[in-house]
């Protein structure tokens, strides 16, 4: 195609070559160190997940209202779902993969960050004689207020 056929469609009247280079930077600058208590705090989610006394942490790791698994409720409600993912699943194991994590923060003001990735998993249940194990791609949104952070959105699907 000739480049002077797209100067006419698009009423470019100066050569492409000379058309300025514009820089989009946005007003208000997200500190990178968000990002990375995000990174760090699902890194703390996992190993709490992996505990044999995982209940007694989620209390602090989650907000008072949460979009869970596409609905909102409130923290109890995700007390009591993960209180019984535990006694069905006395033993666990979850290894996020550090190269598959996706962090995106919004502004300071906002205080949010989502992360996204994959994390292998290993549950047993010697009592049922039942295992469950492979990937799982998850999804958490974290509020950050000062020094604490909690999740306020969780969702997730077993790959395989």
């Amino acid at each position: 195609m000739d480049i002077s056929v797209l100067a006419v469609v698009f009423g470019l009247t100066q050569p492409i070559a000379d058309m300025p280079t514009i820089e989009v930077t946005p007003h208000v600058q997200v500190p990178a160190g968000l990002a990375q208590r995000a990174s760090r705090f699902i890194d703390e989610y996992f190993r709490h997940l992996s505990d044999p006394d995982a209940v007694s942490k989620f209390q602090q790791d989650y907000a008072g209202y949460i979009d869970y698994y596409g609905k909102v409720v409130n923290r109890a409600i995700v007390m009591q779902e993960k209180v019984s993912f535990v006694h069905r699943w006395p033993e666990r194991d979850y290894r996020p993969r550090e190269d598959s994590l996706v962090v995106s923060c919004m502004n300071e003001a906002e205080r949010l960050c989502v992360v996204t990735g994959l994390v292998d998993f290993d549950c047993r249940s010697p009592e049922r004689h039942a295992t469950s194990s492979g990937v799982a791609r998850f999804t958490a949104a974290i509020m950050f207020d000062g020094d604490d952070a909690r999740i306020v959105g969780e969702d997730s699907k077993v790959l395989g």
